[in-house]
C-alpha cells in the first residue's frame, strides 16, 4: 500500500512503475486495466499486446500479453547473474575434469580424448546442463529462488507445486510409484500454465522444459519481470544467450569426436548397408533368370539358345536394363551374371555381380548375404564360351 491508498504494479506495455489507481500510465498512456472506470473496455482492449520485445525481437518472438495479467517484479527469483556465472563455471568445470580424466589413460596419445569416454559424456552434460538451466529460468519465471532447481528431488517438488499452485502438494513427487504418474501429471499441468500443448509436454518435458525457460510465455496470468530497467532485462538475455550458445557448441565438439572416433565403424557400416542392394539385386536377377528358363523364353543377344540339361550362363551388362532397381541411378552401373545349373531335378543358380569395386564371384544365391561382396573389380567373363547368353546390350 502506498502514499495514494493504491499499491505498484508495472505497465504492460513499457514496464514503468504505477499506482494502481492510476487509469493510464503516465509514460506511454496504456489503460490500467485494474482502474474501475477502464472495466467496461475490457472487450475492445483485451488482445492489446505489449510492445516491448526482448532481445529486438529477432530471437524471442514477441508473446501477447492481455491487460487481464497480473504484472509484477520478481523480487524472490535471485540474482540472475550469479545464476549465471553458477552455471558458467560448473558446466566448464565439469569439462575440464571429464577431459583431464579421459586424456590420463593415456597420456602420451594426443588423440587420446577423441577415442575415450570424453564425446558421449560431453554430449550428455551439454544436453543436461541446457535442460537444468531451462528449469531455473522457469523457476525465475515463477518468482521461486533459481538454485532450487539445483537441490535433487526438491526441483520436482517445487514443479508440483508451481503446476498446481500449491505450498504442499509438490510433495506427492517424493512418494515411490505415485510420484512419477505425479510427475506427468505435473508436466501436463506445466504446459497448460505456460500456453503450451500440456500433452506435448507431457510427453517431450526434455523439449519443452527448454521452451518454457527461453520462451516468452509466462505463468500463467502472472507475469514476472526481472527488473523495470530495460537495460537489465536485455543483459539478462543476453547471458541466457551465451549460456544456450555455450551449450549447443560443446554439444557438437562431443559429436564431432564421437563421429571422428567410430569413423571405422560408420564406413564398415554404411559397406554393409550398400551389400544389402547386391542381395536385393541377386535375388530378383535369379527370379527374373527363373522365369525366363522356367517359360523356355530365353532370347540371346549373341546366338540361338535351347535349354537342356547343364550349366548355362546368362550375362547381364547392366542389370537395370532387365530388372527394376530402387535408386539404381545413384549408384555405378552393376555388371552380373548368372549360372544356372539344370544338372538336377531342381535347377540351382549362382550368381556373380560387380560394379567395378565390389561384388562377388560364382556364390549360390542362398548363401549371398550383406558380409559376401568384397573387393571384386570384374567378374571376367568370356562371352564367346559355350553355354553363355548375352542377355542385354
Amino acid at each position: 500500500m502506498n502514499e495514494n491508498g493504491g499499491y505498484t504494479i508495472y505497465c504492460a506495455r513499457c514496464g514503468e512503475e504505477m499506482n494502481s489507481n492510476s487509469r493510464y500510465c503516465m509514460k506511454c498512456g496504456y489503460l490500467n486495466p485494474e482502474h474501475e472506470a477502464n472495466q467496461s473496455m475490457q472487450q475492445y482492449i483485451k488482445n492489446q499486446t505489449n510492445t516491448y520485445s526482448v532481445g529486438g525481437g529477432s530471437t524471442i518472438p514477441q508473446n501477447e500479453i492481455t491487460q487481464q495479467s497480473a504484472i509484477g517484479l520478481a523480487y524472490n527469483a535471485g540474482n540472475r547473474v550469479i545464476c549465471f556465472v553458477t552455471n558458467l563455471l560448473v558446466f566448464l568445470g565439469l569439462n575440464f575434469i571429464l577431459g583431464f580424466l579421459a586424456f590420463q589413460m593415456n597420456p602420451t596419445e594426443l588423440n587420446t580424448i577423441v577415442y575415450s569416454f570424453y564425446p558421449i559424456t560431453c554430449m550428455i552434460l551439454s544436453v543436461g546442463f541446457l535442460w537444468h538451466y531451462s528449469l531455473q529460468l522457469l523457476f525465475m519465471k515463477c518468482n521461486q529462488r533459481w538454485w532450487k532447481a539445483w537441490i535433487p528431488f526438491y526441483n520436482f517438488v517445487v514443479l508440483g507445486n508451481l503446476a498446481f499452485r500449491s505450498k504442499s502438494i509438490g510433495w506427492i513427487a517424493l512418494i515411490p510409484g505415485v510420484g512419477i504418474i505425479f510427475l506427468l501429471i505435473v508436466f501436463y499441468r506445466l504446459g497448460k500454465e505456460f500456453q503450451y500443448n500440456g500433452i506435448l509436454c507431457l510427453l517431450l518435458p526434455i523439449v519443452f522444459i527448454p521452451l518454457i525457460g527461453y520462451g516468452t510465455h509466462f505463468y500463467g496470468n502472472n507475469q514476472y519481470v526481472s527488473s523495470t530497467d530495460s537495460k537489465v532485462v536485455e543483459r539478462n538475455y543476453r547471458l541466457q544467450k551465451i549460456l544456450y550458445r555455450l551449450f549447443v557448441v560443446f554439444f557438437l565438439i562431443g559429436l564431432v569426436l564421437f563421429i571422428i572416433a567410430n569413423m571405422t565403424s560408420v564406413k564398415t557400416t554404411s559397406r554393409y548397408v550398400q551389400n544389402y542392394y547386391y542381395v536385393y539385386a541377386s535375388k530378383k536377377l535369379v527370379k527374373e533368370v527363373d522365369s525366363m528358363v522356367s517359360n523356355n523364353q530365353v532370347v540371346c543377344n549373341n546366338r540361338e539358345f535351347s535349354l537342356t540339361t547343364g550349366m548355362y550362363y546368362f550375362y547381364f551388362a547392366d542389370i537395370r536394363d532387365e530388372i527394376y532397381l530402387p535408386l539404381y541411378y545413384l549408384r555405378e552401373p552393376i555388371s552380373a551374371f548368372v549360372i544356372a545349373d539344370r544338372n538336377g531335378e531342381v535347377p540351382r543358380y549362382y550368381v556373380s555381380m560387380t560394379d567395378g569395386t565390389y561384388g562377388f564371384a560364382s556364390t549360390l544365391v542362398e548363401e549371398i548375404t550383406y558380409t559376401t561382396p568384397i573387393e571384386y573389380p570384374s567378374i571376367g567373363i568370356d562371352l564367346n564360351a559355350p553355354n553363355v547368353c548375352y542377355l542385354n546390350k
